[in-house]
């Protein structure tokens, strides 16, 4: 069983103390441990507290789930920010991060710590954390972190419920809401538990009492009408929607729509890993939360070896490297093994998951993978993801610049990184070059921490298209806030997920 919360093997331990942030002493973490890897329950286990009351004295804005002392952040998190800033700031983070900086997103979001000074009382930013967590499909989480949090009200049932239709629990809200012990969040919640129930002339007289009142947006009508009276569905087969909430994600889907995997979000996805009929579908699911974070990839795996493919393009191609690669593994094939392991890191560099795939097959092929000090002739980079161990990484000797440079920021031996391009020089200008005038170092030291945070996480966003200007000073920020280890990791997936694109 898993550990409920076990660092980040890259997460030092870091106080703020007045204005200025003094790192302290690191404490030894597992490597390939991640904060997220707590117990998740299975669909039957899931359970939501419908009846509440909230904690006396407290402000649900500091509920968190990881307290300070594993997070590394302050308790006073947010400093002198104000609410409406990092409102904003959480809301356009998306999870286009590179695996390390959408790690630390989630911690930013699962952290405990006080309020923000203008904090209201009424969770706003709360809220923000658990919509956030929801979007990428971080349902466990998020349903965790109201539950901790033991307030009640209607925003809170509103999620509440977003997470039951996700989680196919929606029997649980509709039940409150029948029995009167939570509070009605909407008409359409209202039509779609009538709906549930059997109770179709009840749901049909809230339709037509809402629309008389005007209470539906025109998409949200059209959805509800569809919902009641499936044969219309025929009509608006090729209707685009936008900006689904769960509940009208579930009225359509429960109508029949077909939904493609690339228009959802990440909490979308999370319904169809496991309610879609077909083994697609529920792999490129997968795949999306693999990709926020939100699921290991070990889940992922279980679905690429579910059966056998009928064909041999696109995401059926990432299946048959995979099962073959297992095949190899277990036949200890040392040169399949090397073979496939490299052409399965460009098939999934492609959909985003390269790094998530090296964490994973690294550890149970080192023993194939390195030979008289090589991984494979001319691809050091891909492996060079996965923290090595000291003693691993001395027979591994990198022979061009390219590799010398990787090795040098994986050992944190930056004195022998010699950078040969505009991003390199970036990324050492980064860890090693702290500009003080820079606005993200004066926002670090004036106690912003968390909202240097952010920035610094949204300057990373896409970082492909990111100057290595813009690059320089998101690791130059993290730098100032004692989070160098992180810093240099987000460094190394940056550079060979670059350098793999440039190589291919």
């Amino acid at each position: 069983m898993l550990t409920k919360y076990p660092l980040l093997f890259f997460l030092p331990i870091i106080f703020l103390a007045d204005t200025s942030l003094v790192a302290q002493e690191e404490v030894p973490l597992v490597p390939g441990s991640s904060i997220l890897d707590f117990e998740t329950p299975s669909e039957r286990e899931f359970q939501f507290e419908i009846e509440s009351e909230p904690i006396v004295g407290i402000n649900i804005d500091a509920v968190g789930l990881i307290p300070s002392g594993v997070s590394g952040f302050p308790n006073n998190l947010w400093g002198s920010s104000r609410l409406n800033v990092i409102q904003n700031k959480i809301s356009n983070i998306q999870d286009s991060l590179v695996p390390a900086a959408l790690e630390l997103f989630y911690v930013l979001l699962l952290a405990e710590a006080n309020p923000t000074w203008d904090s209201s009382g009424e969770g706003e930013l709360f809220l923000a954390r658990v919509d956030k967590l929801i979007e990428l499909g971080a349902l466990e989480q998020a349903n965790e972190l109201m539950d901790r949090s033991g307030g009640k009200g209607k925003e809170l049932d509103i999620r509440r419920f977003d997470i039951a239709l996700l989680t196919n629990t929606e029997h649980i809200p509709c039940s409150g809401i029948k029995n009167k012990t939570i509070e009605v969040p909407s008409y359409t919640h209202q039509i779609y538990c009538f709906v549930r129930l059997g109770e179709w002339k009840n749901a049909d007289l809230v339709f037509e009492a809402a629309k008389t009142i005007g209470d539906f947006t025109s998409q949200e009508e059209q959805i509800v009408t569809i919902f009641l009276f499936p044969e219309l569905a025929l009509s608006i087969a090729n209707q685009e929607f936008v900006q689904l909430t769960p509940l009208l994600f579930r009225m359509l889907k429960d109508s029949g729509f077909y939904f493609y995997h690339h228009d959802i979000e990440p909490s979308l996805a999370f319904h169809l890993k496991d309610s879609s009929p077909e083994w697609k579908s529920r792999i490129e699911s997968l795949e999306k939360l693999v990709r926020s974070n939100s699921q290991p990839f070990e889940s992922l795996l279980v679905a690429y070896t579910e059966s056998k493919p009928s064909s041999a393009d696109g995401v059926w191609e990432r299946v048959r490297l995979i099962q073959a690669l297992e095949k190899a593994i277990v036949m200890q094939d040392t040169i399949k093994i090397k073979e496939l392991f490299l052409n399965g890191y460009f098939l999934m560099e492609q959909v985003g998951l390269s790094v998530k795939y090296i964490e994973y097959f690294i550890p149970r092929i080192i023993p194939h993978i390195v030979e008289f000090g090589r991984i494979a002739p001319g691809h050091y980079s891909p492996a060079i993801l996965f923290p090595f161990l000291s003693e691993d990484l001395e027979i591994m000797s990198p022979s061009n610049r390219e590799e010398n440079f990787l090795f040098s920021l994986r050992s944190g031996n930056l004195e022998n990184a010699i950078a040969s391009t505009p991003l390199q020089q970036g990324i050492i200008s980064g860890l090693t070059e702290t500009d003080l005038e820079d606005d993200l170092v004066v926002m670090a030291n004036q106690g912003k921490f968390g909202e240097a945070v952010l920035e610094i996480l949204a300057i990373l966003q896409n970082v492909n298209q990111t100057s290595p200007n813009e690059i320089r000073r998101a690791l130059a920020g993290l730098t100032v806030l004692g989070l160098e280890q992180i810093a240099r990791e987000i460094s190394i997936q940056i550079l060979v997920i670059e350098n793999e694109k440039l190589n291919r």
